[in-house]
């Protein structure tokens, strides 16, 4: 007995206590918004309805494309916002220094996950992240280890290795030019590309989409799978093919075995010896 109530101690212990957030109720046409709880630890956060007939809804950490905190003046403009693509989540919370350990905690969490976070849209989504232009005539692709770019105008395709990629840059929100109010992602490849002005050589981007606001998220993910995606990949250790004076090398050993002069076990050592092993 004394055992059983030790082993229970122990697990209560190693429990994650979670950080928990409460929602504001706030009247809108004289009617009270059903509240709710976030309960969040390093796995996932659940959201829990007080309202009966609302599930209870749990977003694992790995589905979570980022997280947003705003603080500001007034009644309704104190939020927690989780970026999920399909169905981002809104909490109007109560405190603000609750607010600011969540978000730390799950800025520091995504963090860790690095590109693992978006490896399981990849998964997911048929093995896939696809990203079309704002005027759907390009696309993003990634699957695995490579990141094709479709131009359907030009009916060209070209397929990059991850690894070769050097750099991702998101700019979420364009403030002026053709494209206001969309984003951008751009890809560099060995620096960038060079390009040659009548005052000054320009560096700049290998490739860029213009994808749409509603997009926002997707982009997100990419920039940060393309990002976080190991660029020193462990090669499998292969035995150097022997030269030939190796060979005649190991030869003349073997010669020596046959004329008993050399022992079996003596001659395994030495070609071992000399390739290496």
């Amino acid at each position: 007995m004394k055992e059983a109530n030790t082993l229970t101690r122990n697990m209560n212990e190693n429990r994650e206590a979670p950080i928990i957030l409460y929602s504001k109720k706030y009247r809108e046409n004289r009617k009270h918004e059903a509240s709710c709880r976030w309960f969040i630890n390093s796995k996932s956060v659940l959201i829990n309805h007080t309202h009966p007939k609302i599930p209870d809804e749990k977003i694992p950490m790995a589905k979570i494309a980022d997280v947003e905190l705003h603080i500001g003046k007034g009644l309704l403009v104190d939020y927690l916002r989780l970026w999920v693509p399909g169905d981002s989540h809104l909490l109007y919370f109560i405190n603000r220094i609750d607010a600011q350990k969540a978000y730390d905690f799950l800025t520091t969490r995504l963090a860790a996950l690095g590109g693992q976070s978006a490896k399981s849209y990849v998964d997911e989504e048929a093995g896939k992240i696809k990203l079309l232009s704002y005027h759907y005539r390009d696309a993003w692709i990634i699957a695995e280890d490579t990141l094709t770019i479709l131009d359907y105008k030009k009916k060209e395709k070209q397929v990059l290795q991850i690894p070769q990629i050097t750099s991702v840059n998101l700019k979420e929100v364009a403030e002026s030019g053709l494209w206001k109010g969309n984003g951008f992602l751009e890809l560099y490849i060995g620096g960038g590309a060079i390009r040659e002005t009548h005052s000054r050589r320009r560096t700049e981007p290998n490739h860029s989409l213009c994808f749409a606001k509603k997009d926002l998220v997707i982009a997100r993910i990419i920039q940060r799978y393309l990002t976080n995606f190991p660029r020193e990949r462990s090669v499998p250790l292969t035995n150097p093919s022997p030269t030939e004076a190796l060979i005649a090398e190991l030869r003349e050993l073997k010669v020596l075995v046959d004329e008993g002069i050399l022992t079996e076990e003596e001659f395994a050592l030495k070609e071992k010896q000399r390739l290496g092993l």
